[in-house]
C-alpha cells in the first residue's frame, strides 16, 4: 500500500487522509461500507468515501472559510485546525472505493490518529 502523499496545506490547516486496503472474499449478504467527516459541532458533512463509479468530488458543499478542498487523487485534504471532526463508518447500498472497514488507519498531520485492523 502506497504512503500517504505529500501536500502543503494553508496555514492554520493540516492534512487528512484514510488508508485503507480493498476488501477481499467479503460476506456477499453484507451490504457495502462507506466513511463520513463531520463537523462535530455543526454536524455538517464535511467530506464522504468517493464512489467507485463516479470521478466527482468527494467534498460536500460548505463555506469557502472551512478549508476542506481535496489536494490528491487518493483523498488527501486539507482541514482546518481549530474545528473538531467525527469520523463515522457506515453502511450503504453501494461500495465505498478502496475501502475496507476492518482495515483502515486515519491520518492527520501526517500522524496515524486512528488505526483498525480486525
Amino acid at each position: 500500500s502506497a504512503g500517504p502523499t505529500e501536500i502543503t496545506c494553508p496555514e492554520n490547516s493540516s492534512e487528512f487522509q484514510v488508508l485503507s486496503s480493498a476488501r477481499t472474499g467479503g460476506d456477499p449478504n453484507r451490504g457495502g461500507a462507506s466513511w463520513i467527516l463531520r463537523d462535530a459541532c455543526t454536524g455538517e458533512l464535511i467530506a464522504t468515501c468517493p464512489d467507485c463509479r463516479s470521478s466527482t468530488s468527494r467534498t460536500a458543499g460548505g463555506s469557502e472559510e472551512n478549508v476542506r478542498h481535496l489536494q490528491a487523487d487518493d483523498g488527501t485534504m486539507c482541514l482546518q485546525d481549530i474545528i473538531e471532526y467525527v469520523f463515522q463508518v457506515v453502511e450503504i447500498e453501494r461500495e465505498c472505493c478502496d475501502f475496507n472497514p476492518d482495515s483502515f488507519a486515519l491520518l492527520y498531520g501526517g500522524e496515524v490518529v486512528v488505526q483498525r485492523d480486525s
